[in-house]
């Protein structure tokens, strides 16, 4: 399914160790000024490590929250990983229609699920085989009745409508099922939108609008004894991370082609990042474990802003202290692993402490290790070589 007339490919961000054998230079700012996110014209998006760093920290705090660590909010971890979502995939789309006047939604469809299925698939197959042969296994009966909800990616709505806990050792998959869903809607829109107006900037306010929405909606659901599971996983009431990403991408897209736009965004994201980081590690060591008052749905709009700010800026100021930070070769490297590790780490932290195991001290680093071990499997046996495959899809 192809929206415009023109031709030409859907675009994906680089695979890191590909783009480097090919030009370790290609995704460099030459000519700029440091720190500056003028980007060169191009379909394809640059090279950040700072945001592999991002994505790394987002996923050890969403696994230090099933620890005995004092880190409460791992859904802090959840909503900059949509916020990143947001902004990239925006980022991407825009660039498409930039060049090519369409947006290939087939083809942006089969290279997301090529990047996200198939470590997802053998994590399925892995539980099934677990729920079937192992004597007594931990959530047996909720992981098969999960896989085919997980595999579908509407696992989000079972728990958010009939309750936590239906999905077994899949329970961790909502967030997968949100970001798919939003995948297939967010296109349309602004295609549409482009479409309609032609101005960037009206996607902008849709994508404000959409998250002024989403809490609208959370602010006027009922407090009841589901309603925690129904804010926390439905794609409306979650939507507004999705979007805050999806806004900063417009936004740098907007000034990327003026010397003083691209300075007044680096220079505000600059004030604003400290604050914004502040605010969401407080949310990730204090936020209440399956809180519900109106007071935690509205802040819940503040963290996503927050994560928005932080994206953008990691990803305007790629000079910047902070962006050299997690551009350590160690944190690039676990967060192009980010995926496998939210993958493996709950099925496993959850089997291990039914069966007794304390997770604190020694035992949560050895049992990071192996989850480790077992992301890096993923991510050369699974993962990998759809990657590869990935680049190479054009529309279909």
């Amino acid at each position: 399914m192809v929206y415009g007339t023109a031709t030409g490919t859907a675009t994906g961000t680089a695979d890191p160790q590909r783009t480097t054998r090919r030009s370790r230079g290609a995704h460099r700012l030459s000519g700029v000024a440091a720190g500056e996110a003028t980007d060169r014209p191009g379909r394809q998006l640059p090279y950040v490590p700072a945001l592999d760093g991002l994505r790394a920290v987002a996923v050890l705090v969403v696994m230090a929250s099933h620890t005995t660590l004092p880190v409460r909010g791992g859904s802090v971890g959840v909503d900059v990983f949509f916020a990143l979502s947001g902004f990239l995939i925006t980022s991407l789309l825009l660039r498409e229609h930039q060049h090519t006047g369409r947006i290939a939604l087939r083809a942006f469809l089969l290279r997301r699920l090529l990047r996200l299925y198939p470590a997802l698939l053998a994590l399925a197959a892995a539980l099934t085989l677990y729920a079937l042969l192992t004597p007594h296994p931990v959530r047996g009966p909720e992981t098969l009745a999960g896989v085919f909800p997980a595999l579908l990616y509407v696992g989000n709505w079972v728990r958010a409508l009939d309750g936590l806990g239906h999905l077994g050792l899949l329970e961790h998959t909502w967030s997968l099922a949100v970001e798919e869903q939003f995948y297939l809607l967010w296109p349309l829109v602004l295609w549409a939108t482009l479409a309609l107006t032609r101005r960037l900037a009206a996607v902008a306010v849709v994508a404000v609008t959409g998250s002024v929405a989403s809490l609208v909606v959370r602010l006027f659901l009922t407090h009841d004894a589901n309603s925690y599971g129904r804010i926390a996983n439905g794609l409306d009431t979650q939507a507004d991370n999705l979007l805050a990403g999806c806004a900063a991408a417009v936004l740098v897209a907007c000034t990327a082609r003026s010397a003083l736009g691209a300075t007044v965004v680096r220079r505000a994201s600059a004030w604003l990042v400290g604050p914004s980081a502040l605010l969401l590690t407080i949310a990730a060591l204090y936020w209440p474990h399956h809180g519900d008052t109106d007071l935690l749905r509205a802040a819940m709009t503040g963290l996503a802003v927050a994560a928005g700010v932080l994206v953008t800026h990691v990803y305007v100021a790629r000079e910047g202290r902070l962006a050299r930070l997690l551009s350590w070769a160690p944190i690039t490297y676990t967060g192009r692993r980010s995926h496998g590790l939210y993958l493996m780490h709950y099925p496993a932290f959850v089997v291990l402490f039914n069966l007794g195991l304390q997770l604190g001290g020694w035992r949560t680093l050895a049992l990071g290790f192996g989850t480790s071990l077992l992301a890096e499997l993923s991510y050369r046996y699974v993962e990998r070589p759809f990657l590869r495959l990935k680049d190479r899809i054009g529309p279909a």
